[in-house]
């Protein structure tokens, strides 16, 4: 079903079957779903060795090392990272959909996947970083933890894995700084280093990103990093300064592939030149003997913005790192370093640099920004689609492209462009870290959200040039099945699940995913194939349907109508709805007839899912995700004006609420309830993770209560008392193992009771632990006031992911940089209690999250983002007397109302004003515990100004 191995085998399901009941047995009858014969994460468990790199102290029981105290101190410190909480720092920047470089704890560069190819521990040697002050000079880089000695790593984890070409560097230039330290607010990165034998006062900094603007996909999508090194000179004295940036040339390359000094197979034909740009000059590196359409042409350049003040060296082609040590140091012995050079031989490659020299008065600093320029045209489909998906042919190359080549051409237009708005992308950037970070919330919260917004800009994700964005799983490394290349072709509606980021930051890119899916992937009878065959112009999986009908992952089909009424409350306008209507009707259509047999609102038959597994029977996993999705359809149905379906929609969701908890409760928890008969994988009445992940997308939809409200908190409460797990048995940990004894998580399945079925009877994956799913949990909690579970769940994510074993910005599942943690971002909406609903118009702000009586937090709206505060004496103040404001960054924010909560007793009168003019005709009223304030027009709040509101 999932598995390369097998999808060449795909055997279609008739859902209309009378047999379905009968086949149930994953061991049996050729007419059961492969979904059911086959369980993708075996196959995968299969190609991992046993976890013999876990040394049995952290196996079983043995004490942990301590864990630097500063990474868990809730303000400005907990960004910082130093010392041991440095080996797997690894940071991605680029573009979205341009491939990524990572910013390494040591100072260095690592993970280079900038040619459209995933290896995550890829590397280009010779590109690094150096700094000189008055003739005393350092590579930027720490050798301090290349020997571990004694560090016993995480598990299916190599983000602390040391590049060979980073030892040969600092072995061949043995002047690393002893130590640094890297404090990182994504998308900003910046480090301290150590720099013992520069004059006293004088300090060296560095501070990288690639420009990140939510709701600006254009210039949050450069293919490009912008380095700000930075001296400052505290001393009496002037001090003079260099700062040098080196690159490999790479082009050729196949991103894979060890490169090993100057060499590679790929290598020859490589030239370097260099360029001056109205603003920026630099070295452009280039390979004319790899053809035009070789996803391996492209071209890097290392860019450098002209400033008065200083004096640029270039260094187009060196190949001997001493020899360039010599010329930057200024070693009159140094052999001079040509400015042209013929293209390289066979096999190697040159390497290029750039060197600022300025003056630095004592009491002032200098700043040198250099720039990572890259382009590479040629995406193409580089995976295995005969077993996924049926498509054989191994002749044809089929072309995606880029998008950001639609807007840039060439890598001059990307130069260019990067240079006359360099001060407006660094400033918007800035600002956006800013304005996210300072915030009331706590750290671990903040940081799970805003540290999953990197994988939006892994190679996770990318956008073909047709404009559309496509993702996979993760990418490929030692938490996968394969060592390069993407995991789990694309668009997995069932992963996508449980993605926010995209929706909120990014809204225009995440609609293009609702076309694929309810456009291209749908089949003529409603059903939603998971995963998407590219190019969109060849055969869908559905096509080799008979009568196009089989099962796949119910939840994904499902939550498709979910993404997509978000979408329509997020900003997509009519006729965007109207467009996709007709094939959410079909969609809903085949899931109330095929699925809701019995026509009660419970789901009950075969249930494919994102466990790879069919469960069977009925259950508040799938279960609460249907019931939300009648309420999507009866909301959007409204907006379509069809009263029959609101009715429909609307009766079945009643019907299904009373009838599901009736079934599943069982007084602390909701469990999967099976006839006896039924053979499909189940829980039974184990606490289930997922089992209220409908609710969660119902809260986040600002739909309200699926089930008792009781329940659902009780419920929420008994997954954290259940699941939580103090240091984990990797004995016990099956088919995979992620944890050992020093971790703290929620497993996905415990049995409180006992009663766990046997290993082949078990829901899938039930002794591991994903943070992709955890995150959702800590959701729960905070929309349900439960504030202490939800900060435990987040502190013990980011404890796992503290630096000292697992890179703060990668937490994996079938894959490094896994979509699914990106559910992290619907905690800013859990704690703020912010909604925006562009239909109607209205925007509610209702903080979860304490201090509710001091809070301040980023928000996200279709067309701006700023801060929402609010400040009132207490929260039993009677009546409430406080001001709550919203001040918007970028962009604009509109609306007509605006719901007011947490504040204590509801207020009866507001004065309401803009950058402090007043806004006339406010009326004030209470709803559902909320003061709602409504205005006679569309008020507007434009970016730089804020609205306050004065409560009495």
């Amino acid at each position: 079903y999932h598995s390369p191995a097998k999808m060449m085998h795909l055997t279609p399901f008739p859902i209309s079957s009378p047999s379905v009941e009968a086949s149930s047995s994953s061991s049996s009858s050729s007419l059961v779903p492969p979904a059911i014969q086959f369980d993708r994460g075996l196959s995968r468990a299969a190609q991992q060795p046993e976890v013999s790199h876990v040394p049995n102290d952290f196996r079983q029981g043995a004490p942990s090392p301590p864990l630097p105290p500063s990474r868990f101190q809730v303000g400005a410190g907990s960004y910082t990272y130093t010392g041991d909480s440095l080996r797997a720092v690894t940071l991605p920047h680029g573009g979205i959909g341009t491939g990524s470089v990572a910013f390494a704890g040591d100072g260095g560069l690592r993970q280079w996947q900038l040619m459209n190819r995933i290896c995550h521990d890829a590397h280009v040697p010779h590109s690094f970083f150096a700094c000189s002050a008055n003739g005393s000079s350092y590579v930027l880089q720490s050798s301090s933890l290349y020997d571990q000695t004694g560090f016993t790593p995480a598990p299916l984890i190599s983000d602390h894995l040391v590049p060979p070409g980073s030892v040969q560097l600092l072995q061949t230039l043995p002047f690393g700084v002893p130590s640094l330290s890297v404090t990182a607010q994504y998308p900003v990165v910046t480090a301290e280093y150590q720099t013992p034998s520069f004059p006293a006062g004088v300090t060296i900094s560095s501070e990288s990103y690639s420009p990140f603007i939510p709701l600006n996909a254009k210039d949050s999508g450069l293919p490009c990093v912008m380095f700000n090194l930075t001296m400052q000179n505290a001393s009496a004295a002037p001090v003079q300064g260099k700062f040098m940036f080196t690159l490999q040339n790479m082009i050729g390359w196949d991103g894979i592939s060890p490169i090993v000094g100057t060499t590679n197979s790929g290598y020859g034909g490589n030239a370097n030149r260099q360029f001056t740009d109205s603003l920026v000059d630099g070295i452009v590196m280039t390979n004319d003997s790899v053809s035009a359409m070789d996803p391996r042409q492209g071209t890097v350049a290392i860019g450098h913005l002209m400033a008065a003040g200083e004096q640029g060296t270039s260094y187009p082609t060196w190949t001997d790192p001493k020899n360039l040590w010599a010329m930057f140091t200024g070693n009159s012995g140094a052999a001079r370093c040509p400015t042209i050079l013929a293209p390289t031989p066979q096999g190697q490659t040159v390497n290029g640099a750039y060197q600022t020299s300025f003056n630095v008065p004592a009491g002032q600093s200098h700043t040198s920004t250099f720039f990572l320029f890259w382009h590479y045209p040629n995406r193409w489909v580089d995976y295995d689609q005969a077993g996924w998906f049926g498509i054989k042919d191994k002749i044809s190359n089929f072309w995606l492209g880029n998008a950001y080549v639609n807007t840039f051409p060439n890598w001059q237009d990307v130069a260019t462009y990067v240079g006359q708005n360099f001060t407006r992308l660094q400033d918007t950037t800035r600002l956006f870290r800013d304005t996210f970070y300072n915030s009331s919330v706590a750290w671990p919260l903040l940081d799970s959200a805003g540290g999953r917004m990197s994988v939006m800009r892994s190679p996770t994700n990318f956008i073909t040039g047709d404009n559309i964005l496509h993702g996979w799983e993760g990418c490929g490394g030692k938490s996968s099945w394969q060592t390069f290349g993407g995991s789990c072709p694309m668009d997995c509606t069932h992963v996508y699940n449980y993605e926010m980021t995209f929706p909120y930051l990014f809204p225009d890119l995440e609609r293009t995913m609702r076309v694929t899916d309810l456009v291209e992937r749908l089949s003529p009878s409603g059903i939603l194939f998971e995963r998407t065959v590219l190019p969109v112009e060849l055969k869908q999986v559905w096509t080799h349907w008979p009568n196009y009908k089989a099962i796949p992952c119910m939840d994904g089909e499902i939550g498709t109508l979910l993404k997509l009424y978000r979408e329509v409350r997020n900003g997509a306008d009519a006729l965007f709805l109207a467009s996709l209507w007709p094939q959410a009707k079909l969609l809903m259509n085949h899931i109330m007839v095929d699925y809701d047999q019995q026509g009660d609102g419970v789901i009950r038959g075969f249930q494919p899912n994102t466990y790879d597994c069919a469960l069977q029977g009925a259950n508040t996993f799938i279960g609460t995700l249907y019931l939300c999705a009648l309420r999507a359809m009866e909301e959007m149905a409204k907006l379509q004006g069809e009263v029959a379906l609101v009715a429909s929609y609307h009766a079945r969701f009643v019907s299904g609420s009373a009838v599901l908890d009736r079934i599943c409760w069982n007084g602390d928890r909701y469990i999967n309830y099976r006839d006896p008969s039924d053979t499909a994988r189940t829980y039974t009445t184990g606490s289930f993770i997922d089992q209220l992940l409908g609710q969660w997308w119902a809260f986040i939809l600002d739909l309200g209560y699926l089930l008792p409200p009781q329940h659902v908190s009780l419920a929420t409460s008994s997954i954290f008392r259940y699941n939580r797990q103090v240091g984990f048995d990797t004995t016990k940990e099956a088919p995979r193992v992620y944890m050992d004894m020093r971790d703290t998580g929620l497993w996905n399945c415990r049995w409180p009771d006992g009663n766990e079925p046997t290993v082949d009877a078990a829901v899938l994956y039930n002794s591991e632990c994903w943070s992709g799913v955890e995150y959702p949990v800590a959701g729960l909690h905070l929309f349900t006031n439960q504030y202490a579970n939800a900060l435990q769940i987040c502190s013990d994510v980011r404890a796992r992911h503290d630096g000292t074993r697992r890179s703060p910005w990668n937490e994996v599942e079938c894959g490094d940089h896994y979509t699914r943690p990106q559910g992290a971002y619907a905690m800013i909406i859990a704690a703020s209690g912010y909604f925006y609903n562009a239909i109607t118009k209205n925007l509610k702000f209702a903080p979860m999250a304490p201090p509710i009586n001091n809070f301040r937090c980023f928000f996200a709206s279709p067309s701006g983002w700023g801060s929402l505060s609010q400040v009132f004496p207490s929260p039993s103040s009677s009546p409430a007397a406080g001001v709550v404001s919203m001040s918007v960054s970028y962009g604009s924010v509109s609306f007509m109302s605006l719901s007011l909560g947490g504040m204590g007793t509801p207020s009866t009168s507001a004065t309401v004003t803009i950058g402090g003019s007043a806004v006339p005709s406010v009326s004030v009223s209470q709803a559902n515990g909320l003061t709602v304030l409504s205005f006679a027009s569309l008020i507007t709040v434009n970016a730089g100004q804020t609205l306050n509101v004065s409560m009495k």
